[in-house]
């Protein structure tokens, strides 16, 4: 049986896309952190992030490259969506998602289904 975990901006963020490997997020030490783009994340860099990962899940077109930016600090990142599948009653996407910033770079695969409510969770 699949376990769910909620997304909540910033946490799901930090851990989403910092991951150097997908690890369960109930008891991970997060010393791994130290060495992600994340910690070099502004709030500008994250509501960038965001809003694009918002875009790609709800709207993104399967196999597209979805790529954010922020000239001011230099960091960046993409997001490529596969096409949606169905587990049961959710329908699921798999994200393939990327980050830079400074000389820190990550690329992380997670799958997230939709819930009954719109909500997008995490699926492990």
């Amino acid at each position: 049986m699949r376990s769910i975990v909620s997304i909540k901006t910033p946490l799901f963020l930090v851990v989403l896309l910092s991951a150097a490997v997908t690890l369960p997020i109930e008891g991970a030490n997060l010393r791994w952190l130290d060495h992600s783009p994340a910690r070099f994340f502004t709030d500008a860099d994250w509501q960038l992030l965001s809003a694009k990962s918002d875009e790609v899940l709800n709207k993104g077109e399967d196999g597209r490259e979805y790529s954010w930016s922020n000239p001011e600090t230099g960091s960046s990142g993409s997001f490529v969506a596969e096409p949606a599948e169905d587990r049961g009653e959710l329908s699921c996407r798999l994200v393939t998602i990327v980050t830079q910033a400074r000389t820190a770079s990550n690329t992380s695969q997670f799958t997230f289904c939709r819930q009954e409510n719109g909500e997008w969770k995490i699926a492990r």
